[in-house]
């Protein structure tokens, strides 16, 4: 009876330690795509921003040269 009631508590702790390895895995996994979306944001709103920087030269070289 004990031996069925000890494999009974292990049976129970093993799937509390699988619940708990699988809960810090989504985590991990969780804050590496969060990671990963925050580096791609600001590696495109760099690019955003040169692509925007050229258009605002674009332009004003445009109103110069049609001012003279």
């Amino acid at each position: 009876m004990m031996a069925a009631r000890f494999a009974d508590s292990v049976g129970v702790f093993a799937g509390i330690v699988h619940i708990a390895i699988a809960g810090y895995l989504l985590i991990k996994s969780i804050e590496l795509m969060r990671r990963r979306l925050l580096a791609w944001h600001q590696e495109r709103s760099e690019e955003h921003t040169s692509e925007l920087q050229s258009h605002v030269r674009i332009s004003y070289a445009v109103f110069c040269l049609k001012k003279k």
